[in-house]
């Protein structure tokens, strides 16, 4: 075996690990995206006790801060699920395929 077929089936194989995993990535999504559903409640919530005077701006911020961290995390889990799905296609050759780009064997003009 080449060093290059080695490597190649070495890139294969660490990117199929994560992909190999898509049942974990979509309960990450799942649950991010639950976590920002359930701090947008918290902060509207905080928000209505604010107006009504029984909670302080900055205990509404802090609900904010934490409602802003949530949806980082599910812009995360999102962003890790597309980034393994780019490395699978790379190490296995299909980035040409999905562009529509194929190889053509050079017309001779002679």
């Amino acid at each position: 075996m080449s060093l290059y077929t080695s490597d190649l089936n070495f890139r294969i194989a660490s990117a199929c690990v994560p992909v190999a995993h898509s049942k974990i990535f979509s309960e990450r999504i799942l649950a991010a995206r639950q976590n920002v559903l359930l701090a947008g409640l918290n902060y509207d919530a905080e928000l209505k006790q604010f107006s009504e005077g029984l909670r302080t701006m900055t205990e509404v911020l802090e609900t904010l801060t934490r409602l802003g961290e949530a949806q980082l995390r599910e812009v995360r889990a999102i962003g890790d699920y597309q980034v393994s799905i780019i490395d699978l296609a790379f190490a296995t050759g299909t980035l040409l395929g999905h562009s529509r780009v194929g190889w053509d064997t050079a017309v001779d003009g002679s």
